[in-house]
């Protein structure tokens, strides 16, 4: 079928149906961006909050070793006041609760680093509870504290250096996440911003093309009418009109 065989309704119908389309399809895609976009902010502040997490537990384990240093340095203190459950811990809970699941879950390649933690992360607690026996067996604190130093700097030192090398490296790579979804982002951002781009233009294109095509058939056939009107009011019977065109 011709297109200039078209009725006006039919014509203005598809132009205006292939811009509306187009729209509706720069609609979709903000939509879908917009969607992805806010599923990587939540990854990015799962991240960040998990970190956050970590570093805490971190702190933790330095008050630990504060502790220890305050009681071996300070002569009023008499206990060693600290937990040696290493479940009960904050770290302990954290690593033998659903919080590690969930951790496991979202970041599979922290499941290697949380198992290796768990290992001086018990050594750890384990020579707190070792100091505590030396310390309730001896008549007196003085008695106790050499071979309570002796274990604190051979087991316990070691084993929280290693939990905060353990710590540290789980936090650099969920820092690199952050890093990779913000670079992701950006990118989902560009892409978005031409597809857009693209749409609109074509959108602003066809609009105009069909639009002036439409507006020069209506007006190019409404010319020859004028003009043969025009020769009928002066009397002149023999024109014709010369439209190519049946709508």
């Amino acid at each position: 079928m011709n297109w200039k065989n078209w009725s006006i309704g039919i014509k203005l119908g598809v132009v205006f149906g292939l811009v509306l389309l187009l729209l509706a399809g720069v609609g979709v895609v903000s939509l879908l961006r917009i969607s992805e976009l806010s599923s990587d902010m939540e990854q990015a502040l799962g991240a960040n909050a998990l970190n956050t997490t970590l570093a805490k537990r971190e702190i933790d384990h330095l008050r630990f070793a504060g502790k220890v240093t305050t009681f071996f340095q300070d002569e009023s203190v008499a206990t060693l006041d600290l937990e040696t459950d290493d479940h009960k811990c904050a770290l302990g809970q954290w690593l033998y609760g659903e919080e590690r699941q969930q951790a496991e879950q979202d970041y599979p390649k922290l499941v290697p680093l949380l198992k290796e933690m768990e290992t001086p992360h018990a050594e750890l607690h384990a020579s707190v509870a070792e100091m505590q026996q030396i310390l309730a067996k001896a008549e007196s604190k003085d008695m106790a504290v050499s071979s309570m130093e002796d274990i604190f700097h051979t087991k316990s030192e070691k084993a929280l250096h290693e939990v905060s090398r353990i710590l540290g490296v789980a936090g650099t790579y969920l820092d690199q996440e952050v890093q990779e979804i913000g670079a992701h982002s950006q990118q989902e951002v560009q892409e978005a911003i031409r597809f857009i781009l693209i749409l609109t233009i074509l959108a602003l294109v066809i609009g105009i093309v069909f639009g002036f095509n439409i507006f020069r058939l209506i007006t190019g056939s409404l010319k020859q009418m004028l003009h043969f009107t025009d020769m009928l009011a002066q009397g002149n019977l023999d024109g014709n009109i010369d439209v190519p065109q049946q709508d």
